[in-house]
């Protein structure tokens, strides 16, 4: 149904333009106005597809008023029939058409020719809104295209700029692995040659001087048997230093008696050697057996956590707390109460703080283990390691 405002300050011009409309129009809704300032009231608070305006009104004629339609949002593609005196000047009609209508009628109106202009120009109207409702429709896909490559654009940077991170960590990584084998091998190299290799020196010189004695009949028994006493105490502290060294480099009791006994061991050790209190906690209920590198993984965060927390943080203890929090859950947690440090700033610590948090991670993951650092400065460091007992006995 076609909506068509009737303006004129003449109500008999009015109901003979409405008569026509509804002659040519079944279904047309007639709307009336009586002045300009009516009519762009009326478009204001109504649908409108066609208007019917009349020039000479006063106060403010239809070409007045015609202009003033453009500018209302109510009016935006509504075309306009302007409707004037038989003798139209083509000045006054070209003024008409300037201020925005589409039309020119003279008085008296050709019914034949205002419902063939009303009917051009409805059709005119319609082909526009279909257009428009199409441009709105087309403008809505290509921002919801636009946003969804925005957002795939997006994801895929931040995807690279991930692996980018990644790529970097695990050249770090695997640097620092070389370099750690390397430093490794230097620091067992020197523990031989320090530890081993003075106390197997000074063994022989011992052995040589008992054998000068018992070559010499007249040497003092008692000075035999004081070298070889010296001698037997060496190899005792030699047979100590490489059990020391061994234990350091890989602990027997991890293999011979399982996680528990060996974090409960490193504990105490660590605690007489790095003169700091270290706290251990463990599950009521024995745990089950796990595979080899579960235990390892374990321990390995445990020692590393332990010590960064000696290198930089200076705690006066240390807890580590083993626990079961469901049935087939375990947990590890190594908490100190040293410096710690704001982890929301970590680009702050030094290399190898940075590459110990990685590794630690690196090793959680190979075991498909959650692993976690909470820090802040003068609060301590918590680093946290969960494991599914299910998917590890499957592993």
């Amino acid at each position: 149904m076609n909506t068509i405002l009737i303006v004129d300050d003449n109500k008999d011009n009015i109901i003979t333009a409405s008569a026509i409309i509804k002659g040519g129009f079944i279904d047309a809704a007639i709307l009336e106005a009586d002045s300009g300032k009516e009519c762009l009231r009326i478009v204001d608070e109504n649908s409108v597809d066609l208007i019917l305006l009349d020039v000479h009104m006063p106060e403010m004629n239809g070409i007045e008023t015609c202009s003033r339609l453009r500018f209302s949002i109510g009016a935006l593609g509504v075309p306009v029939i302007l409707i004037t005196a038989a003798h139209t000047t083509p000045e006054e009609r070209a003024r008409g058409l300037n201020s925005g209508a589409e039309a020119f009628l003279s008085k008296p109106i050709d019914p034949i020719e205002l419902v063939a202009q009303a009917k051009a120009l409805l059709r005119l109207k319609k082909a526009e809104d279909r257009l428009q409702d199409k441009m709105l429709l087309l403008n809505d896909l290509v921002d919801q295209k636009t946003k969804s490559l925005s957002h795939a654009n997006n994801e895929l940077q931040r995807e690279i700029e991930e692996r980018k991170c990644v790529e970097v960590e695990l050249r770090k990584l695997s640097t620092r692995l070389v370099d750690l084998r390397e430093e490794e091998r230097k620091h067992l190299a020197v523990e031989l040659h320090d530890r081993i290799g003075q106390n197997l020196t000074a063994q022989g010189i011992n052995i040589s001087l008992a054998l000068e004695h018992l070559e010499n009949q007249s040497s003092d028994i008692a000075i035999v048997r004081e070298r070889l006493n010296a001698s037997s105490d060496l190899l005792e502290s030699i047979t100590d230093e490489i059990r020391d060294i061994t234990t350091n480099l890989h602990p027997s009791i991890l293999d011979d008696s399982g996680l528990m006994p060996a974090l409960e061991w490193y504990a105490k050790q660590f605690s007489e050697m790095m003169n700091v209190e270290v706290q251990f906690s463990k599950p009521v209920k024995k745990i089950i057996d796990l595979p080899s590198k579960t235990c390892l993984t374990f321990f390995r965060i445990a020692q590393e956590a332990m010590n960064n927390a000696i290198k930089h943080a200076s705690p006066k203890m240390i807890e580590i707390d083993l626990s079961q929090p469901d049935d087939n859950v375990l947990a590890l947690r190594i908490q100190d109460d040293g410096e710690g440090f704001d982890t929301f700033k970590s680009f702050n610590l030094t290399e190898n703080q940075t590459l110990g948090i990685i590794g630690m991670k690196e090793r959680a993951y190979s075991i498909n283990a959650e692993f976690e650092m909470d820090s802040s400065p003068e609060q301590g460091t918590t680093v946290t390691i969960t494991v599914n007992l299910d998917d590890t006995i499957k592993k």
